[in-house]
């Protein structure tokens, strides 16, 4: 059931991009979106999904998540905002267990509740759309076969808990749609990203220097 699932939204997403121009218009028509991360992982086995409204904030998901994590489970996150249903993943670590992760990505970006920060710059999770444009400008490539292509982009996300679940929905949303819109726009997953919970927030912890210049 799974699978047929999957195929009828795929089907479906295909079917409007003819009809309608913009994802915004394909959300509010549909009523749910979900993005190509989920949509991979919900065919593996091991995968279980959250229900982010039967949460009350920030920290009550992350210990669910991290419970799922210790059990080398995938995760899925599902919730409704201004009645539209979104389904996306996240990943958060095991608190039990002694493997340390290291990141050499250099599109990483640290997000504490509507903020965003990308090496030195600060600004609204609103504005991520133009953050996300000049990953160009520093990502390195990884070969697929032949092919050059932007490395997915590490998102470090922490949500106080003062805040109800509602601000997590509200920075989620932000996120998978305008990651999607710019990708729908270029027709294709150039811009790919991962989604990391986190128990501490990384927002400010000042930056490393970026890289000097590779002489041409």
């Amino acid at each position: 059931m799974r699978y047929v699932c999957l195929i009828f939204c795929l089907m479906m997403l295909g079917c409007h991009d003819a009809q309608v121009t913009t994802l915004e218009e394909i959300i509010h028509q549909e009523k749910q979106f979900f993005t190509p991360n989920y949509l991979q992982s919900n065919m593996e086995e091991g995968f279980e999904v959250l229900n982010l409204d039967t949460y009350n904030n920030y920290g009550d998901l992350l210990d669910a998540m991290e419970t799922l994590s210790c059990e080398e489970k995938g995760i899925g996150l599902k919730f409704e905002h201004e009645g539209i249903s979104y389904h996306t993943t996240g990943f958060a670590e095991c608190p039990t267990s002694w493997v340390i992760d290291c990141y050499f990505n250099r599109n990483m970006v640290m997000v504490k509740n509507d903020s965003l920060r990308h090496f030195t710059k600060k600004r609204h999770i609103s504005e991520l759309q133009n953050e996300i444009m000049e990953f160009n400008d520093y990502s390195g490539y990884q070969g697929l076969r032949g092919n050059r292509r932007l490395k997915p982009s590490l998102l470090f996300l922490y949500v106080e808990d003062k805040y109800p679940i509602a601000k997590t929905k509200e920075v989620l949303k932000e996120i998978v749609t305008q990651f999607e819109g710019i990708n729908k726009e270029l027709g294709h997953q150039k811009y790919r990203y991962h989604l990391q919970f986190e128990r501490f927030s990384n927002f400010d912890i000042p930056p490393p220097p970026p890289p000097p210049a590779l002489d041409e």
